[in-house]
């Protein structure tokens, strides 16, 4: 799963708030393409009866872990990238909700925001 990158964003984590890329984790898109050029693979989708969807995301594995860095010390660290049942590390569950800063033909199709 050859992805891209918001290289803005990234710029952005990395000089502004100091992230290092071993925690870097897209988690928000602008609609279902979005999803599948920068976060991972949709595997399924659900909705509901108001229409709001939750996806299924199968994401590539993480960049190798800097040791060096000291939150790799802390207990609950090891959540940042648990693997599910079957070993992998890779799944995560989204849910897309309409956005006030979405174009009036996004928000009808109910596609804007992402959230984890």
């Amino acid at each position: 799963m050859a992805l891209q990158v918001d290289e803005k964003a990234r710029e952005i984590a990395v000089r502004m708030w100091k992230v290092p890329p071993c925690l870097h984790v897209p988690i928000a898109a602008v609609n279902e393409n979005a999803i599948c050029t920068y976060i991972g693979e949709i595997e399924s989708e659900r909705q509901n009866r108001a229409g709001l969807k939750a996806l299924l995301v199968r994401i590539p594995p993480p960049q190798p872990r800097d040791t060096r860095l000291r939150i790799w010390e802390l207990p609950r660290s090891a959540e940042f990238f648990s693997p599910d049942k079957s070993g992998s590390i890779s799944t995560t569950s989204v849910t897309v909700r309409p956005s006030r800063n979405c174009c009036q033909s996004e928000v009808s199709r109910g596609w804007c925001s992402v959230t984890q």
